[in-house]
């Protein structure tokens, strides 16, 4: 995954070059950055840590936690 996250982060410099170039100007990439940070924040939102635990949790039986298979 963090491997992923490494290409992306090397193709947007072309990636914004590339918008410039078409456009003339940064504002396409700027509009770029914009769509991408609000995308990460609607992520950020749906991965709400006040559930992890419920999410995680493993059922108690006979007073012990049951095994992780």
């Amino acid at each position: 995954m963090q491997g992923i996250g490494f290409i992306i982060t090397g193709i947007v410099p072309y990636l914004t070059g590339w918008l410039r170039d078409i456009s003339g100007d940064f504002q396409a990439s700027w509009t770029l950055l914009t769509v991408t940070v609000m995308a990460m924040l609607l992520v950020t939102a749906c991965f709400n840590p006040r559930g992890y635990a419920a999410a995680i949790a493993r059922p108690v039986v006979g007073g012990k936690a049951a095994p992780v298979n």
